[in-house]
C-alpha cells in the first residue's frame, strides 16, 4: 500500500539507500538532488521503500501545485521492479491542483488521466576506443573538432563566472531562467561537490582566455552533462565541440555512459548526435485540476 509523506516525515538514509538499489535509480532521485532544486519536496512510498516518487511541490496563491524542478530532467517512480509502482499516481493527493512531471525512461505508468508529451534525450556509451568513437562523429562535428588545435582544457575554474558567462550569452534569451535558477544551480554544484559527485571541465584559449564551461554530476557508471556556456568567442572557436570530444577521449574504454540530458531542440538535438549518441524518448505529463479561471494560468 502507498502512503502519502511529508518532508519531515521522509527517511532520508532509507530513501537513499533505495535509489541506490533500483533498476532505475538516478541522480534526480537522491535527496540531497532533490533538497536542492526542491526544498520542502514531499513523496509517495510503500511500507519499505521498495518504490517511491518524490512531489517536488510548491504554494501559489493558496494553491499546491508539483513541478518539475530546475536541472532534474527524470523524476516519477523508482523501484526494484516495475509491477510494484502500478497505481502509483492514483496516490498523489487531490490537493494538488496541477501537477507537470517528466518521467524517468524505466518507469511506464496508465497515463490516460494525463496530456503527454514526448521528449528526447540523448547517451552515448564510451565502450570503444577513442578512434572508433571518432569514426562514429558527423562529418561537420569532426571538421568543428579537428579545428580547436589551440585550445586546452582546464578543470579549475570560478563556478560564478561560468553561471555569468551563460546568464550573458544564452541565459538572456530564455525567458524561464530567472535569478531563482541561479540559486537552485548554485546550491545543486555546492551539495555535488560536497558529495563528490560532479566534475568540471572549462576550455581556455591560447591566450588563457575561459571560452566554455560544463559541470557533469556522476552517478554510479554515468556522467551527466548537467549544465554548460560557451561565449561568443568560444562560439567562434568551436570550444564545446572541443570540451566533449576531450571528455569522450578521456573516458573512451571505460564504458562509461554520457547522458546529454536533452533536447528537443532542434539544433542541441544535432549537436548531441552529432558525437554518435544514441536518441531516447521519455514523457512529460500534465494534469491540470485548476479552477476554471486559473487554468489559462498553465497552458
Amino acid at each position: 500500500m502507498f502512503v502519502f509523506l511529508k518532508h519531515k516525515d521522509i527517511d532520508k538514509k532509507k530513501w537513499d539507500a533505495s535509489i541506490d538499489t533500483f533498476v532505475n535509480g538516478n541522480l534526480y532521485g537522491y535527496s540531497c538532488f532533490l533538497d536542492a532544486v526542491a526544498p520542502g519536496w514531499c513523496a509517495i512510498t510503500n511500507e519499505d521503500y521498495s518504490v517511491v516518487m518524490p512531489l517536488p511541490s510548491k504554494r501559489k496563491m493558496g494553491i499546491s501545485y508539483i513541478f518539475q524542478p530546475f536541472f532534474s530532467q527524470q523524476l516519477g517512480a523508482f523501484f526494484i521492479e516495475e509491477e510494484t509502482s502500478k497505481g502509483i499516481l492514483n496516490f498523489i493527493p487531490s490537493f494538488y491542483r496541477y501537477l507537470e512531471m517528466k518521467l524517468n525512461t524505466e518507469f511506464h505508468p496508465d497515463l490516460k488521466a494525463f496530456i503527454v508529451f514526448e521528449n528526447s534525450n540523448y547517451t552515448l556509451s564510451l565502450n570503444k576506443s577513442y578512434e572508433e568513437h571518432f569514426k562514429s562523429y558527423a562529418y561537420n562535428t569532426k571538421r568543428n573538432v579537428r579545428k580547436c588545435s589551440e585550445l586546452s582544457i582546464n578543470k579549475d575554474f570560478d563556478d560564478l563566472k561560468a553561471i555569468r558567462m551563460f546568464e550573458e550569452n544564452k541565459g538572456a534569451t530564455l525567458a524561464h531562467y530567472r535569478s531563482e535558477s541561479k540559486e537552485v544551480l548554485l546550491r545543486l554544484i555546492e551539495v555535488l561537490r560536497k558529495e563528490k559527485r560532479i566534475e568540471k571541465w572549462a576550455v581556455q584559449g591560447n591566450n588563457g582566455t575561459l571560452l566554455a564551461v560544463a559541470h557533469f554530476a556522476i552517478f554510479k557508471n554515468k556522467r551527466i552533462f548537467l549544465f554548460s556556456a560557451t561565449n561568443k568567442e568560444g562560439k567562434k572557436a568551436r570550444a564545446m565541440f572541443f570540451l566533449l570530444d576531450r571528455f569522450i577521449h578521456q573516458y573512451s574504454n571505460t564504458g562509461i555512459m554520457l547522458d546529454f540530458s536533452g533536447s528537443n531542440d532542434v539544433q542541441l538535438a544535432r549537436f548531441y548526435s552529432g558525437f554518435g549518441s544514441t536518441k531516447e524518448i521519455y514523457y512529460r505529463v500534465v494534469k491540470n485540476d485548476l479552477p476554471f479561471f486559473m487554468k489559462w494560468l498553465k497552458k
